[in-house]
């Protein structure tokens, strides 16, 4: 739901398909199952440059755990 304005696309970023212009925002809170991670920095990207949402080390960065294995992701508040 957050729509900047082209002028907040001050960031630039490296993607698997190059660079691009980012817009830094911070979220009030990520909610993922029954995790929950406040004030969290994140970086908007246009939709034609990435199309789905990503979690990034500023979320992971705040949990006591989180594990990738066998095709799954752990995490732990």
């Amino acid at each position: 739901g957050i729509r900047p304005m082209r002028s907040d696309y001050t960031a630039t970023v490296s993607t698997a398909n190059g660079k691009a212009k980012a817009a830094p925002a911070t979220l009030d809170r990520i909610e993922v199952g029954g995790i929950t991670v406040y004030d969290v920095r994140a970086l908007v990207l246009p939709d034609e440059v990435l199309w789905r949402n990503l979690l990034g080390m500023s979320f992971l960065s705040q949990l006591k755990r989180y594990e990738v294995a066998n095709g799954r992701m752990v995490l732990e508040q």
